[in-house]
């Protein structure tokens, strides 16, 4: 066999040839079709589909998030000594409606309704 048969220079320059460098407007106008392919666009306030009651998993992801911000050192949005276990902090944050978190519901239809935790009844 000789070294000749296989030429590995014009090789590579063939698929330095093949691949092209994309130009920046080409990939911008290909990435804007696709976002706008798979855009999510809120639905109205105004037209709620959805009931204004906070569901059980909805109630423990609030639960569970307000309890370990608590626990790394956040304050707490009432008034509460400072022996109060934090689990009784956040259920009297929860009925007093004092947290700012807002519940976002996705639809079917690929929509979605923002809530605040305030709008909720528990």
């Amino acid at each position: 066999m000789e070294d000749d048969y296989f030429d590995f220079g014009a090789y590579e320059e063939e698929q330095e040839e093949e691949v092209e460098d994309v130009e920046e407007e080409d990939l911008s106008k290909v990435l804007e079709e696709e976002d706008d392919e798979f855009s999510v666009v809120p639905a109205e306030q105004t037209q709620r589909i959805t009931t204004k009651f906070l569901t059980k998993y909805e109630r423990t992801r609030v639960i569970g998030m307000r309890y370990t911000q608590l626990q790394k050192g956040a304050k707490p949005l009432v008034k509460c000594d400072k022996n109060t276990p934090c689990y009784d902090i956040v259920m009297k944050e929860i009925k007093e409606k004092k947290l700012p978190f807002i519940i976002r519901r996705t639809l079917p239809d690929e929509t979605y309704e923002d809530w605040k935790l305030s709008e909720l009844e528990i």
